[in-house]
């Protein structure tokens, strides 16, 4: 961190995820079965890894690490999708 700026790399690995069976507008995930979208995230050996880097400035009272963790996993995700 310099001066209240941080940069953080990171990676989420999720193994063995199965998911509960799901109704109505949870069963896709943009329009593609979510069965299909965590299939195509996981690699040979049932896990899905997940790279991402943490910016912001943490002087800034609108910057949240929650948020903005939640948004870089979610732009990897769909990354990763292609």
């Amino acid at each position: 961190m310099s001066k209240g700026r941080l940069k953080a790399p990171g990676k989420l690995t999720i193994s063995g995820l199965e998911l509960a069976p799901a109704e109505g507008a949870f069963v896709t995930f943009m329009g593609v079965p979510r069965e299909v979208v965590v299939a195509c995230l996981k690699d040979k050996d049932n896990k899905i890894a997940v790279s991402f880097v943490l910016e912001g400035d943490v002087n800034n009272p609108q910057f949240s690490l929650n948020e903005t963790l939640a948004t870089r996993l979610a732009s990897s995700m769909a990354g990763s999708l292609g």
